[in-house]
This record gives structure tokens, sequence and C-alpha cells, in this order.
């Protein structure tokens, strides 16, 4: 089976999904305006599935925009003096799916944190804030996660797009006569290495700085309860491990249909002119 893996770690996946349903106190009740549930095991249920639903939904149509963009923006602005082509090689059958969750992942985290200020009294309950002030923060950024995660597939699944179609560019021209380096790049690797140095590794010290506050404040919470307690650091320290786990749906999607985007892409290149071959010569 050529997704073997990929499958049994979206069942690991589905299967924690249900814990939360399980594992939270029937009596704690809901925190979210803008989810269905009248607990809160309910609602981070509903967290979880839709962090990995709503990706699945739009990445690739956001995959495709994001990809024109990347490729009118590149062209346009940052390669005025460069050369485009198609840079043709052996495309592996399937992809690095699993691994590839890890960015968009981190993408996620991040820009969920950016707006989790703003927007708590949007999403959250009143009595959260009267009940539960510690736990403010974390609620929000954990909701606004379901938000964040298609638009950052998105993002990452556009530059991947150009990179199996092959759109690539060279300096050869620019640095003509002046003793620099001939580079050759793919267009969609430039956009992937931007993205993966703004998603960034340090998005994680954020995030368990957040996760600190969250548990202190838990811990109150149940008091002796410690099984109550222990469950509900399993749902929430391994997160990011849990968030790239949600990606694999959407990544197995796109990488069924590669053929379809990379004909699509190549048709998009060939509007904006990108037609010839990219020759790997510095004559």
């Amino acid at each position: 089976m050529k997704y073997k893996k990929e499958l049994i770690c979206i069942i690991i996946y589905f299967i924690f999904c249900s814990v939360p349903l399980l594992a939270l106190q029937q009596e704690d009740s809901a925190f979210a305006k803008i989810l269905p549930g009248a607990t809160a095991g309910t609602q981070v249920f509903f967290i979880f599935l839709l962090i990995s639903i709503l990706p699945l939904i739009f990445s690739a149509l956001l995959g495709v925009v994001f990809a024109i963009a990347y490729l009118f923006l590149h062209k346009r602005f940052i390669g005025r003096k460069m050369i485009y082509g198609i840079i043709e090689r052996d495309v592996p059958k399937k992809s690095k799916v699993i691994m590839r969750g890890v960015f968009p992942t981190l993408a996620t985290l991040n820009f969920a944190l950016i707006f989790t200020p703003y927007l708590q009294e949007v999403i959250l309950l009143e009595s959260v804030f009267i009940n539960r002030p510690g736990q403010v923060y974390f609620l929000t950024f954990a909701i606004l996660c379901i938000f964040t995660a298609a638009p950052s597939a998105g993002l990452f699944s556009g530059a991947w797009f150009l990179n199996d179609a092959g759109i690539g560019y060279s300096n050869k021209e620019k640095v003509r006569d002046t003793g620099e380096f001939i580079e050759f790049r793919s267009v969609g690797g430039w956009f992937h290495q931007f993205l993966k140095g703004y998603a960034g590794i340090g998005v994680i010290f954020s995030f368990y700085e957040l996760i600190s506050v969250f548990i202190n404040s838990a811990a109150e919470t149940y008091g002796a309860n410690i099984s109550g307690l222990i469950m509900l650091l399993l749902i929430v320290l391994p997160l990011p491990l849990y968030g790239t786990l949600a990606m694999i749906p959407t990544l197995i999607i796109n990488d069924l249909l590669r053929e379809k985007r990379i004909k699509f892409m190549l048709n998009q290149a060939k509007r904006m002119g990108i037609t010839e071959e990219l020759q790997y010569t510095i004559d």
C-alpha cells in the first residue's frame, strides 16, 4: 500500500481526537462561542477535528492561488534580470508526506500566537474570563489554530506546487562578465526557504511558555484529580506533533493530485512566458 505509514498516522490522530471526550471532566463547561458542544471535552474534540478537515478542504485551492502569486511576484520583482525555464528532472513517485507537515504546523502555531491577544473576547465565553482567567490566552490560541491551519498549508503548498512543476531560474545573464557565481534555483525553493525561516523553530519556545501558564492554571482547577491533570497534559504537550499528523490527509490529497497540478502550473508558467528548458550550462 502506497500510503501505509501515513494511513496509520491518520488513524492514530483520529483516535486521539476522541480522547478529550473521555479524558476531560464532563462538568467542565464549554469555553468557546464559535464551537458546538456544551462541554469543554466536546469543544476540544471539534478543535482537533477541524484543524485536520479545513486544510483538507482549502489547501489545494489556496496552494494553486499562492503558487501563481509566487511565480508572478518572483518574475516581476525579484528575478527581473533572471532567466526562467523548466527544469527537467525525475520526480519521485511519492513525496515525504509526513515530514512535509512539520513547517506548516509551525506556521499554524505562529499565526495563531500573533492573533491571540486581539480576539480573546470575540472567541471565548465571558465565564472563562471570570472562572479560568489563567487559561484565556491558551484557549484562544487553540481555537485560532483552526483558522490558521488552512492558510499555513496553502502557503507551503504553493511552494511545493512550483517545485513539483520544475519551474526554476538562473542568474546567468545577471552575473555575466562579473566573476560572480552562476546559480540555478527553483522558484518554489526560494519561497519555501523564506517560509521555513518565518515559521521557525523559535515558535516552539513561545508555544511552551504559553503551555506552562496554562498548566499552572489547570493544576489549580483539577486540584487533587491527578489522573485528569495527566490526561490534560497528554492532550496539550504534544500539540506540535498532533498538528503535523493533522496535516497528513491534506498532504496525501496534494500528492495524489501531483500530475494534474504539474500540468496546471506548467500552463500558468507558459502564460507568463516560461516555456524553455532551463539548461545547466555556464557558457
